[in-house]
């Protein structure tokens, strides 16, 4: 991460893509730290909130998770985040919590690109 600049939030962007696909969440909860993501723009707060709530979700750090992405659903309405939220939900073994929010995205995100997986996920856990 030494080659991205931490004021490009677009380079900060693309790092987190990738390290995420490489499975590195702990190197974007640390570069995100580094960072005052209360003085960026709402929407580059978003999206960088975005890649750090995923990380701390798949690091088990689900409170954290949580709280991070109720914030950012405060901000504004973005379906990233509301699908992040049913996801910690199941992590954390919240099943009815989680296919209510997985029912409720696929209602209120229609045309969502997550939209299949969450009706996916809903019936798997409705089976439950």
């Amino acid at each position: 991460w030494d080659n991205y600049s931490l004021n490009n939030t677009y380079e900060l962007k693309l790092m987190a893509g990738r390290l995420t696909i490489q499975n590195n969440y702990q190197m974007i909860i640390d570069v995100m730290g580094k960072i005052d993501l209360h003085s960026l723009n709402t929407k580059e707060h978003i999206d960088l909130n975005y890649w750090l709530a995923n990380a701390l979700l798949q690091t088990g750090e689900y409170a954290k998770a949580k709280d991070l992405i109720l914030e950012n659903m405060d901000l504004a309405v973005d379906d990233r985040f509301h699908f992040l939220l049913a996801m910690t939900y199941e992590s954390q073994g919240y099943i009815n919590k989680a296919l209510e929010e997985y029912i409720e995205f696929s209602k209120q995100f229609p045309k969502s690109d997550y939209k299949a997986a969450a009706l996916i996920k809903a019936r798997i856990l409705g089976r439950h």
